[in-house]
Formats: C-alpha cells, structure tokens, sequence
C-alpha cells in the first residue's frame, strides 16, 4: 500500500553498494517516499549543500566510507537536517560515534521494515 505523504521532502541516501541502495530507494518508493541516492562521500556532500530545503532526512550506511563519512555526519548537523546511521553490525564505538556526530539513531543491519517506516514517518513528522 502506497501512503500519500503531505511532506514533500526527500531522503538523502549513501550506500557503497549500489543494490542495496536501489534496494531501499525502491521500497522506500512503494511507501510515498521520494530519496536522492549517492555512493560517493564527495557527491553527498554537494547534495547536502544544494539540496538543503529538499530534504527531510538522511541516511547513511557507513559500511565501505571511510571516517570522512562523519564529517558529512557533521554537515547534515550544521544544516539541521536529521540522519540515521545504518551500521553492518552492533558495534558500541559506531553507536557512540553516531550519537557524537548528531545521528537520530543507529541501525543495525539487517533492517526491520515496518520498524524503518515507522522511525522515519517520526523524524519526518509524518503519522
């Protein structure tokens, strides 16, 4: 089922694997949401820059970036623009990290949709 959101906004998505990306981007997709997807630190910190009225979270999955990614971390902060980590394991300096750097929460893989959905509808404002 598909929800008609009344927020226009978008998700910023970083992934270095492709196919989870389009993966999420198209699930995210099928429940009214909008995202702009990159798996370049370099391209996501130009869309953080040029997009900053156009998006309404982000989120990051850290696995294959280097610590550079935190910096981005710290861009989406300054911006007031809410994020969600999304790390391959529980790993309690990743946690920290992400908390240090602004993160609303950090996700451990494997992702629980419904609990997915429901985090970013809050972060969005969305019910």
């Amino acid at each position: 089922m598909t929800i008609t959101m009344s927020n226009p906004k978008q998700i910023l998505m970083i992934d270095a694997n492709t196919r989870n990306l389009d993966l999420l981007a198209e699930f995210l997709s099928k429940q009214g949401f909008r995202s702009i997807r990159t798996t370049s630190v370099e391209e996501f910190n130009k869309l953080i820059i040029t997009n900053t009225d156009g998006i309404g979270l982000a989120m990051i999955d850290i696995s294959g970036f280097s610590r550079d990614i935190w910096l981005a971390c710290e861009q989406l902060t300054e911006r007031n623009i809410p994020f969600i980590v999304v790390s391959p394991k529980q790993v309690a300096t990743i946690r920290e990290e992400g908390r240090v750097h602004g993160a609303r929460e950090v996700l451990t893989k494997p992702l629980v949709a419904k609990d997915l959905l429901s985090l970013i509808r809050s972060v969005m404002g969305e019910r």
